[in-house]
C-alpha cells in the first residue's frame, strides 16, 4: 500500500513516543512522573463542571460551525478586558488550539512554502507543517541569549520567496521566553514589511512571572491582515480535556477561507463549549493564585536543577516548561533507560544504580523505615522546603499554627524504602564492586579507582583477600582470621 509523502514525512510526538515505555513501568509499580507533556495538575474551575450539570436541553445537537454565540461573546469580553475588540467573525472556535494552528497553516501553507519558527519549537508543529507540504526554516536561539530571537540580522537572512509566515510562540513552549514590547513591535514590522503573516500561539500569555503583562498580537491593529491568534482553555483554565480553542483575526479573508474547513468538520462539541464559556466568568485571582503556584514550583525545579553538576538551565519568564541540557550523550536513550532500568533509591542514601550487597540495602532501608521522619512533597505557607524532612510531631504543629492564620498547610510522606533487581556481574563489574578500594585497584582501573579513593578520603577495612596479600598482611582466612589471632598454643604431654 502507498502513503502519501506528507504523512511519511512526520514521526510520532516526542512528547508520546514513550508512553508504551511508562505504561510498562507503571505496571511494575513505578511511580512515574509524566514530564512529558503539559497536562496541568491545578483544579478546572467549578463553572465548568456546573455549567455541565446544569445542561438540560433534551437533544445534544451540532452547535454552529463557527462556535456557539455564548462561547464568542465570553472570548470577546475576556479581550475586551485586555483592551483588544475584536469582531464576532474574528472568531473561530475550534477543538483546542492544535486545530486553530491546523486550519491556519491549511489557509496560508502550499507545497513547498516555509514558515519561519524559532528553535527549540513545540514539536507538534512539525506534522502541521509537513501536512500542509510545506517546511519548517527554523530561527536557531541558545539558552546562553535567553532563547531570544527577535533580531533583523538573525531573522531576515531566512526569508525567501517561500517564505510565508512567522510563528512567534509567546510566552514561549518549551523555553518561557516571553519578548518584551520592543522586540514584539519589531517582530510584527518585519512580517508587514515583508507581507508574510506573523502566528501569535498564546496559550500561555496568563503565566507570566517577571510582573510585567503580556504583549499579545492581537493589540497591533495596524497589521491587522498580517496577525494571527491562537487561543485555548487548554492550559488557561487546567481542561486539557475540553479541546476548546479559537483562531482569531481581524483578516477578513482570511477567516472566510478558514470556514470552509469548520464546515468540513462540521462543528466542536456543543457540551464542551457550553461548559468552557462559563469558565470565562472566573475572576482574576483564579489567574493570580495558578500564576503563584507555578512560579513556586519554577524556583524549587531551577534550584535543584542547577545543584546537578553538569546541568545548564535557563529560567523560564513565563508558561510551566522549563529546557535544561542535561550531562547525557543521547536524551532518547536516557529517557528510555529511567523508564526501563533505573531503580528507585526511595530515601535511602544508596545512589541510584549504584551496586550493593543485600547486608548494605537491608541496613539502608531499616534506617529509612525505623524513622520518624516525614518528606515534604508541598511546602503550602509554611516555608517549609519541598523535599526536605521533618518530624512528624513537629509538621503538625507547624500546620496547625498555619490553619489558625489561614495559610495552606504542608504536605509530606512517610518515607520510602529503596527498590532494586538482582545483578548478575561479570568478572569485571564483579572485581569493581567491592568495598575495598585496594582490591579494585589491583584488577583493572587502577588510575580511576586510586583516584576516587583519594578525593573520597576512602578507607580500606582490610576484611578481604587480595588486599591483605598486596600489603603482605595476614589473610583473614582459616586461623589468619582475627578470632584466631590472639590463640596462644602450647604443647600439652599430659595424654
Amino acid at each position: 500500500m502507498k502513503f502519501s509523502s506528507k504523512v511519511l514525512k512526520c514521526g510520532l510526538s516526542p512528547m508520546r513516543k514513550f508512553h508504551p515505555y511508562a505504561v510498562a513501568a507503571e505496571a511494575k509499580g513505578r511511580k512515574i512522573y509524566h514530564l512529558n507533556i503539559g497536562q496541568p495538575d491545578i483544579e478546572t474551575p467549578k463553572a465548568f463542571f456546573d455549567a455541565i450539570k446544569n445542561f438540560d436541553l433534551p437533544v445534544l445537537e451540532y452547535a454552529p460551525s463557527p462556535g456557539i454565540p455564548e462561547l464568542i461573546h465570553a472570548i470577546q469580553g475576556y479581550y475586551a478586558k485586555l483592551d483588544m475588540h475584536f469582531d464576532e467573525g474574528d472568531i473561530l472556535i475550534t477543538n483546542g488550539g492544535s486545530e486553530a494552528l491546523q486550519i491556519t497553516m491549511n489557509c496560508i501553507l502550499d507545497n513547498d512554502d516555509e514558515i519561519l519558527i524559532p528553535e527549540p519549537f513545540y514539536p507538534n508543529y512539525y506534522t502541521m507543517v509537513y501536512t500542509c507540504g510545506a517546511k519548517i526554516r527554523p530561527i536557531p536561539t541558545s539558552p546562553e541569549e535567553g532563547y531570544r530571537y527577535a533580531d533583523r540580522a538573525r531573522i531576515e537572512p531566512l526569508i525567501n520567496e517561500h517564505t510565508r509566515a512567522i510563528m512567534c510562540t509567546n510566552p514561549g513552549n518549551p523555553t518561557g521566553t516571553v519578548l518584551t514590547p520592543e522586540e514584539m513591535r519589531l517582530m510584527v514590522d518585519i512580517a508587514k514589511e515583508h507581507d508574510l503573516f506573523i502566528i501569535g500561539d498564546e496559550a500561555y500569555r496568563e503565566f507570566i512571572y517577571a510582573g510585567e503583562p503580556l504583549q499579545s498580537l492581537g493589540e497591533f491593529e495596524d497589521a491587522a491582515e498580517n496577525v494571527i491568534v491562537i487561543d485555548t482553555v487548554s492550559k488557561r483554565f487546567s481542561a486539557c480535556g475540553a479541546r476548546i480553542g479559537c483562531m482569531i483575526s481581524r483578516n477578513k479573508e482570511l477567516m472566510a477561507e478558514a470556514m470552509k474547513y469548520a464546515q468540513c468538520r462540521l462543528s466542536v462539541p456543543t457540551l464542551d463549549q457550553v461548559a468552557a464559556a462559563a469558565m470565562y466568568s472566573v475572576g482574576p485571582e483564579y489567574f493570580a493564585a495558578v500564576r503563584d503556584e507555578y512560579k513556586r514550583r519554577r524556583d524549587t525545579v531551577v534550584r535543584k536543577l542547577k545543584e546537578i553538576p553538569g546541568v545548564v538551565c535557563e529560567c523560564p519568564k513565563g508558561a510551566f516548561y522549563l529546557m535544561a541540557a542535561l550531562p547525557v550523550d543521547d536524551a532518547d536513550k536516557f529517557q528510555q533507560w529511567l523508564l526501563e532500568e533505573f531503580e528507585d533509591n526511595g530515601d535511602t542514601e544508596l545512589l541510584p544504580g549504584s551496586l550493593v550487597d543485600r547486608s548494605h540495602l537491608e541496613e539502608a532501608n531499616m534506617k529509612v523505615l525505623d524513622s520518624t521522619k516525614l518528606r515534604v512533597e508541598d511546602g503550602g505557607d509554611t516555608g517549609l522546603a519541598i523535599g526536605s524532612l521533618v518530624e512528624a510531631d513537629e509538621l503538625e504543629e507547624i500546620n496547625q499554627r498555619i490553619r489558625v492564620s489561614g495559610g495552606s498547610p504542608a504536605i509530606a510522606r512517610d518515607l520510602k524504602p529503596a527498590s532494586v533487581k538482582r545483578v548478575l556481574l561479570g568478572i569485571t563489574r564483579a572485581s569493581l564492586a567491592t568495598d575495598s578500594f585496594l582490591s579494585a585497584a589491583s584488577f583493572q582501573e587502577t588510575n580511576r579507582v586510586l583516584t576516587e579513593a583519594a578525593i573520597k578520603g576512602k578507607i580500606d577495612p582490610l576484611i578481604g583477600l587480595k588486599e591483605n596479600v598486596i600489603l603482605g598482611k595476614m589473610i583473614p582466612a582459616g586461623t589468619g582470621m582475627h578470632r584466631y589471632k590472639d590463640i596462644d598454643i602450647r604443647e600439652n604431654y599430659g595424654f
